[in-house]
């Protein structure tokens, strides 16, 4: 008769939670999107004033990986990087593997013009 009612007790508030956690779990979600937006379009402006000045682009790995790393994971390269990263290799976030960029990219080198 024991087991009953605290399997009954147990079930009851369960079911009571369980519209709370679902409601809390879509609004997390939702609230998440627009955060997950808002970051990549501050990104790319970032990343563009940065070209604008001749400065290599912030990576969006490492950048992900600090605002927020379970996002970052979902991206299959992310992760084996945020992987190393977290076993101990401190370059895998580290910036962006592309070179700097160059004000001027259209700019013929002085060793090619001599020839």
């Amino acid at each position: 008769m024991m087991k009953r009612c605290v399997l009954g007790l147990t079930l009851l508030l369960t079911a009571a939670r369980a519209p709370v956690l679902v409601g809390g779990l879509i609004m997390k979600s939702s609230k998440s999107k627009g955060q997950q937006q808002e970051f990549m379009s501050q990104l790319q402006r970032t990343n563009m004033e940065r070209e604008q000045r001749g400065l290599r682009p912030l990576d969006w790995c490492s950048e992900a990986y600090r605002f927020d790393k379970g996002w970052a994971m979902k991206d299959v390269s992310c992760a084996k990087r945020i992987e190393a990263y977290e076993a101990g290799d401190g370059t895998a976030l580290e910036g962006s593997s592309l070179p700097a960029a160059r004000p001027d990219s259209t700019a013929v080198p002085d060793s090619a013009a001599k020839s």
